[in-house]
């Protein structure tokens, strides 16, 4: 599938409305011929040979295809293309294609491509589209006519892009059906983009939430650790793809960790976030205890000093000035040596500008202020 080609992510590339769905009502019978089913397993997926007129370098890894048999509708996704023979000799002694006739006597019978499908959803009924799509459980038939889905097929399977479904692209080869994800399904539970570096994961996800803001099914609170979603980023074309405070100012809030990385980008930030040395627990550091490279004894050390400083503990570690101010931090009650090297590694939170000995107003509560007024929050963590 690939995202809508667009460096705004809700401007489709023909300058169509967003929320008008891309899909023709003339009706349709079904995609291109592509074969018919020879072979495969529901754990395997199937194969389809292609008809003789089908040229196998135009079928492409991702399409959609649809197999029509006797009593169900198949739909699945070219997930691989090889070459097949007839007879295993023609390999080790070629037919002279040079000749036109020979060519076109050997090109489909004795020599052909095959499509191998995986099976993904069936509906069944006389039309094959009058219950919904259903995980496929079994297989078609030999011989079974395999085509490329039709963008009617793909929006009954997908849905309409209407104000419950979310469009994030079109399929491969077919920019006129979306590809569209229900919106209260979507946000019920967790979500995963996956895919490999330089494939628009990135962009992908600027989409959906870029989606959800516009439709309103959701709140977001956003983690954007590389201060991608707030603002605008560069594209792969150039140029500058924009955030989604530029597209929905009223109804997303920037918070920041790192003000001056903002700064930097000619934009300001809602809110700068602060995080006061008393707001942080020993469990929290535990938690980052790989990160700060405390072992476990000296994790358990922090959590003694917490008990006899309460909320204070984090900010008399980092004070401490020698051996003699952390034993009698401790009340000589550990090894200085695990002192030592907890206060070693405790000094890099100190180093982090977010943090401050101050007690600053409570960040939290500001970001639920705003989820609760039903503003979606990016919050960027800058360097």
């Amino acid at each position: 599938m690939r995202p809508m080609p667009t460096d705004d992510p809700l401007t489709p590339a023909n300058g169509a409305d967003p929320a008008a769905s891309p899909v023709t009502s003339a009706p349709s019978s079904g995609g291109d011929q592509l074969g018919m089913v020879v072979g495969g397993s529901l754990t395997k997926g199937i194969d389809v040979r292609l008809e003789g007129g089908v040229p196998i370098e135009e079928v492409s890894v991702g399409r959609f295809v649809t197999i029509q048999a006797e009593r169900r509708r198949f739909f699945g996704v070219v997930t691989d293309i090889s070459l097949g023979q007839t007879d295993p000799a023609m390999v080790l002694t070629p037919p002279d294609v040079d000749d036109d006739f020979i060519r076109a006597v050997v090109s489909g019978a004795n020599a052909f491509g095959l499509v191998h499908v995986v099976p993904y959803l069936t509906q069944t009924g006389a039309a094959g589209l009058d219950e919904g799509p259903l995980p496929a459980k079994t297989v078609p038939p030999h011989f079974a006519p395999a085509r490329y889905s039709a963008p009617q097929e793909i929006e009954a399977i997908f849905g309409e892009n209407d104000n419950d479904h979310l469009w994030v692209g079109s399929p491969l080869d077919m920019e006129e059906a979306p590809i569209c994800l229900d919106a209260d399904r979507l946000t019920e539970r967790s979500t995963g983009v996956f895919g490999k570096t330089g494939t628009g994961k990135s962009f992908l996800t600027r989409v959906l939430l870029a989606e959800i803001v516009m439709k309103g099914h959701a709140v977001s609170l956003v983690f954007d650790m590389h201060s991608e979603y707030g603002w605008a980023s560069p594209s792969e074309s150039g140029g500058q793809v924009k955030g989604l405070k530029q597209l929905f100012p009223g109804r997303v809030g920037v918070f920041t960790l790192d003000d001056a990385s903002t700064r930097r980008k000619g934009a300001s930030a809602d809110y700068v976030v602060r995080i006061g040395y008393d707001d942080i627990e020993a469990a929290d550091v535990a938690s980052a205890a790989g990160v700060l490279g405390l072992n476990e004894t000296q994790v358990q050390a922090i959590e003694r000093l917490e008990k006899r400083h309460g909320r204070k503990w984090l900010r008399a570690l980092l004070d401490a000035d020698g051996v003699d101010e952390l034993t009698d931090l401790a009340g000589g009650a550990e090894h200085e040596g695990t002192l030592a090297a907890v206060h070693r590694r405790v000094q890099r939170l100190g180093a982090l500008d977010f943090l401050t000995a101050d007690r600053p107003e409570d960040s939290v509560r500001r970001i639920m202020e705003y989820l609760e007024a039903g503003k979606h929050v990016v919050l960027e963590f800058g360097r």
